[in-house]
C-alpha cells in the first residue's frame, strides 16, 4: 500500500463548500490492515478517504489535500498524535482555515487524561481501539454535520457583512 492514497475531489479552501460533495476522512495509522479496512468501510458509506502510514506523510496528506474530518493513531512510528493534531491546529489558524474535527484512535483510550481532549490540544474525540464500527460512523457524521453548521455560519456572516 501507497504512503497515502490520493482521490479525485475538488475543494474550496479545503474544506467542502457544497453539502453534496463527499466528504474526506483523512486516516492516519501506520497498520496497513487497519488503513485497508477503514478505507473499505469509510468508502461503502460514501466517503472519500485519503490515507497517511505516518505523522509526517499524514500532515503532507493534509496541506496537500485537505480533509473534512481526521481519524489518527496515537503512537505512530515517527511522532504521536497529539503532535499531528496540534500541528494541523496551528496550519490552519495561520491558514485562517477551519480545523477538521480530529479524532485520537489508541488502544488506551482508558488511560488518556481526557481533560488533554480541548481546543488547545486540536483532538476533538478520543476513541478507542478496537473501534465499534457503529459508534465510529456516528461520530464521523455527528462531526460534519457540526461542521456543516459553523460553514453555513461563517457563510452567512460574510455575505451579510457584504450586504452592509
Amino acid at each position: 500500500m501507497n504512503a497515502h492514497k490520493k482521490h479525485t475531489f475538488s475543494f474550496t479552501e479545503n474544506t467542502k463548500a457544497v453539502s453534496n460533495e463527499r466528504p474526506t476522512i483523512l486516516v492516519i495509522d501506520d497498520s496497513e490492515q487497519l488503513l485497508s479496512l477503514l478505507e473499505t468501510l469509510l468508502s461503502q458509506y460514501n466517503y472519500d478517504v485519503l490515507l497517511a502510514n505516518s505523522g509526517s506523510n499524514g500532515i503532507d496528506t493534509f496541506i496537500q489535500d485537505g480533509a473534512d474530518v481526521v481519524l489518527c493513531d496515537l503512537a505512530l512510528p515517527d511522532q504521536d498524535g497529539w503532535n499531528v493534531a496540534q500541528f494541523i491546529q496551528e496550519y490552519c489558524m495561520s491558514h485562517e482555515r477551519l480545523k477538521p474535527p480530529f479524532i485520537l484512535m489508541t488502544g488506551w483510550a482508558q488511560e488518556i487524561d481526557l481533560c488533554g481532549v480541548s481546543t488547545e490540544s486540536g483532538v476533538d474525540m478520543v476513541l478507542d481501539k478496537p473501534m465499534d464500527t457503529k459508534q465510529l460512523l456516528n461520530t464521523i457524521k455527528h462531526f460534519l454535520d457540526r461542521q456543516e453548521d459553523i460553514s453555513e455560519l461563517q457563510f452567512n456572516s460574510v455575505q451579510n457583512g457584504m450586504n452592509q
